[in-house]
C-alpha cells in the first residue's frame, strides 16, 4: 500500500476523528471500567494547541487518494531538576495509531520512525511512550520497533 506522511494541518481535525474514534473504542470495550463512554475527540482547542505548541507534534499517514489511514501525537517532556533523574528530553508519543483496514502495511513503523527523527531534532535523547497491558498487539509491536519496558505501573481495583 502505497501512503504519505506530513505534519497535519488545520483541516486535518474531522477527517482524523474517525480514527480517533476507533482509537478510542479499542480501549473502551476492552477496560470499560476506565474509560467515558462518550469523550471529546480531536476538539478545536486541543488540535489548536497540538498545531501551534512548538513542543508537539501531530503526524498524519494517508493514503494515495488522501484518506487518513493513521496518525502520531507527541510531544517533548523535559526532566530538569529532579531529585534523583538526570537532566533530560524524551520525545513522548502520546497516541499512535492506524486504523483496522491499513495495518501491517508499515504505516506504524513509519510513523514512529519519524518521531524518532522529529525526537532527536527536536534535542531528545529517548523515544518513550505508555500502552496499556491488554493491547497485547501494540504491545508486540512496540517491542518489534526495539522498545523495552522501563516503568511498570500496576493497579489494584478497591
Amino acid at each position: 500500500m502505497r501512503f504519505t506522511l506530513r505534519r497535519a494541518e488545520a483541516r486535518d481535525r474531522l477527517p482524523l476523528e474517525p480514527l480517533e474514534k476507533e482509537l478510542f473504542l479499542v480501549h473502551k470495550n476492552a477496560a470499560p471500567d476506565l474509560f467515558k463512554d462518550d469523550p471529546p475527540y480531536f476538539t478545536g482547542e486541543y488540535y489548536r494547541t497540538m498545531l501551534s505548541d512548538p513542543d508537539r507534534l501531530l503526524l498524519v499517514a494517508e493514503t494515495g487518494d488522501g484518506t487518513p489511514a493513521g496518525f502520531l501525537t507527541a510531544y517533548v517532556r523535559r526532566i530538569r531538576d529532579h531529585p534523583t533523574l538526570r537532566d533530560q528530553a524524551l520525545f513522548h508519543v502520546d497516541d499512535l495509531f492506524v486504523g483496522e483496514a491499513f495495518r501491517r502495511s508499515g504505516i506504524g513503523k513509519a510513523l514512529m520512525e519519524e518521531a524518532a527523527r522529529e525526537g532527536k531534532r527536536r534535542g531528545c535523547n529517548a523515544l518513550e511512550l505508555g500502552v496499556y497491558a491488554f493491547n497485547r498487539n501494540a504491545l508486540a509491536f512496540y517491542e518489534a520497533m526495539g522498545m523495552e519496558a522501563e516503568v511498570l505501573r500496576l493497579r489494584l481495583s478497591i
